[in-house]
This record gives structure tokens, C-alpha cells and sequence, in this order.
């Protein structure tokens, strides 16, 4: 934060950056932020992780994988629920919305179940990723004002592990139309994004 304000403030920052660090550092970055926040350099929210990743067979999915790992059939949650809601609770404690990686449907819908439950009173909350989406929990993103920011160029590096990892579910993958008609608006909340 501190340099890429500097940088800002010296006409060196072609862009606008917003910064979401890890819960665990946001509390003091969000202390010192004042110091070095410009126009266009700001704390904007918080992260976290709630799965790893597709090809890795690491996202945390609902169902098993075809083709996962043995000891960990439907990949990998990287926090329990109650982490989750914690940090839920801590993030709009600080007025900052938690951006939360979830791949697998069953990250998406464990950030989902965390903000239900919390009810936070900062607005933006968002699932990052929203790789695979159940349909029941697609209705749940405008219901409950939470941001789906999705990548769809992942698709191009990720097409042929979906097709190996669940051919049976590529119909859940980036349900784009069915999140528009369930309310989330373009721009509102779906996003659309690169993941530099």
C-alpha cells in the first residue's frame, strides 16, 4: 500500500488499485491505511481462501471428483465454517467487504452459508471464482447481496480438467444466464474479471 501510494502521488500509477490483503493482516493495514491511501490507491476489502484449485483437484466440491484424489475425494476446504463466519464477523467489524476464493460449489456455497448466517452490514461481500456453482445456491448471491466475480478466460486453461474432473456437472460451470435471472446484474453484482 505504502509504495503503490507513493507511486500515485508521484504521477508513476497508471491505474486504479484496490487491495484486499488476508483477513489476518487487514486490521492493522486497515490502522495505517490513512497514511497512504490516494484517489486511486485504496484498502478495499479483506481475503480469504476457501478451497484450492481445479486442476489440483483441490476445489471443494459438493460431489466427488471422477478422477480425484483418494484421500480427499471432493478436494480440499481450507477453513471450517465456524473460520468462516469468524471471519465474516471480523471483516465487517473493520467496514471492509471479505473477497473469499471458492472454486468448487461447495466453497461457494460454505462463504454463502458464512454471510447468511453473519448477516454483515458492509456491503460488497463477494465469492471470488464461483467456479462451479450448485443450482440451488444461485439464487442465494442476489438474495443475500453478495458480489459474483467470475472469470470466464479461466475456461481456456481449464476446459479440459472440467471435462476429466466432472463431466457430469459442466452444466454448473460458470451458470452465467442463471445468475442474471436471478438478479444479479452485471456490474452490480457480477463481476467480470481477469485474475491479474
Amino acid at each position: 500500500g505504502p509504495m503503490l501510494g507513493e507511486m500515485d502521488r508521484a504521477g508513476e500509477l497508471g491505474q486504479t488499485i484496490w487491495l484486499y490483503p488476508r483477513i489476518d493482516d487487514a486490521e492493522q493495514i486497515a490502522r495505517e491505511a490513512h497514511r497512504w491511501q490516494t484517489d486511486r490507491v485504496r484498502l478495499a476489502g479483506a481475503k480469504i481462501f476457501l478451497d484450492g484449485t481445479l486442476n489440483s483437484r483441490t476445489a471443494w466440491m459438493t460431489e466427488p471428483f471422477v478422477d480425484g484424489l483418494s484421500e480427499h475425494p471432493r478436494g480440499t476446504p481450507m477453513m471450517t465454517p465456524r473460520e468462516i463466519e469468524d471471519a465474516v464477523r471480523r471483516a465487517d467489524a473493520l467496514g471492509l467487504p471479505l473477497a473469499m476464493h471458492a472454486i468448487g460449489d461447495m466453497a461457494v456455497r460454505a462463504g454463502l452459508d458464512a454471510i447468511e448466517k453473519v448477516r454483515p452490514r458492509t456491503r460488497g461481500f463477494r465469492i471470488e471464482h464461483a467456479e462451479l456453482i450448485h443450482e440451488r445456491d444461485v439464487p442465494r448471491f442476489a438474495s443475500l447481496g453478495v458480489v459474483c466475480s467470475v472469470q470466464p478466460c479461466h475456461l481456456l486453461y481449464d476446459i479440459e480438467a472440467l471435462q476429466r474432473a466432472v463431466p457430469d456437472r459442466l452444466h454448473r460451470v460458470l451458470p452465467l444466464v442463471e445468475l442474471v435471472r436471478a438478479g444479479c446484474r452485471p456490474g452490480e453484482l457480477l463481476w467480470f474479471g481477469s485474475d491479474v
